[in-house]
């Protein structure tokens, strides 16, 4: 039986104990990041992620990003207009891949008819190729993370939160769009790849003409610094969001980045 000395001993001592403040260790908790505008994502990605994840505005993220895609197609038709016509562009893009060969072979009437079908094809083609690639890749990165991650996420996850988060990790393409938009109205189009406008890739410094569009520019076009930023970007934000120290999301990011690049590269029309 403990005598009264022992007591007050153990009473005195448990008092000192609890005045001693909790041992906190940074290295065992996350770091708690303030929520920051999401158009500070390119300087503060940790702070826009966390902004994206509290409020997700996933329909709003998703329908600016893939409308601002509009941009580059949208100059590049004021620029062929301005010109010497569409058709005219057209033409010159065709000689340079090697397909006016062909049409080149056609009678005049059946070449013009071509002509006068291909010009308000491409029209609106290009801005709805240009919106749809856009939307295809958010929704691939979205879903691919998605059903990966879902089971084993720190907390449930929704579709709209990824696609949130996926469409925040965008922005370095919405900065390759302005840049390719600018070029295109500041210099000729004949001086310049259309497809591939900016120097953020070594496609662009290597190739030029009819070379460009062969296998081997395809897929250095595909080592571009705003494509591989934004592939990073788009990965943290689904880690941030599911709390994992998985590599999942930049598996899917940039293996799905590979694939398509591959892909295009393997069904390019190489030039004779």
């Amino acid at each position: 039986m403990p005598t009264p000395t022992t007591t007050t001993t153990a009473t005195s001592t448990a008092s000192k104990l609890s005045n001693i403040p909790a041992l906190d260790l940074p290295s065992l908790h996350r770091r708690q990041h303030p929520a920051r505008p999401r158009f500070l994502v390119l300087v503060d990605p940790d702070g826009a992620m966390a902004a994206a994840i509290a409020r997700p505005r996933a329909v709003l993220a998703f329908a600016f990003v893939c409308l601002w895609a509009l941009l580059p197609p949208a100059a590049f038709l004021v620029a062929a207009h301005q010109q010497g016509g569409l058709e005219s562009v057209i033409v010159d893009e065709m000689k340079k891949s090697g397909a006016w060969e062909k049409i080149s072979q056609l009678p005049a009437e059946k070449r013009a008819e071509v002509m006068r079908v291909t010009a308000p094809a491409m029209a609106i083609g290009l801005p709805v190729g240009a919106a749809s690639k856009r939307a295809g890749w958010l929704l691939f990165v979205s879903a691919g993370c998605f059903l990966l991650l879902r089971g084993t996420s720190s907390r449930p996850i929704r579709l709209g939160e990824v696609v949130a988060v996926v469409a925040v990790g965008a922005a370095p393409l919405l900065v390759h769009d302005l840049l390719t938009a600018a070029s295109y109205l500041s210099w000729e189009l004949r001086s310049i790849d259309p497809q591939n406008a900016v120097a953020s890739n070594p496609a662009n410094v290597l190739f030029s003409g009819a070379s460009s569009r062969s296998v081997v520019a395809v897929l250095l076009r595909g080592v571009d610094i705003f494509e591989l930023w934004s592939c990073w970007l788009m990965g943290l934000g689904v880690a941030r969001l599911t709390s994992t120290r998985s590599l999942t999301p930049w598996l899917v990011t940039y293996g799905g980045h590979a694939a398509i690049t591959v892909f295009g590269a393997l069904t390019s029309r190489v030039p004779s």
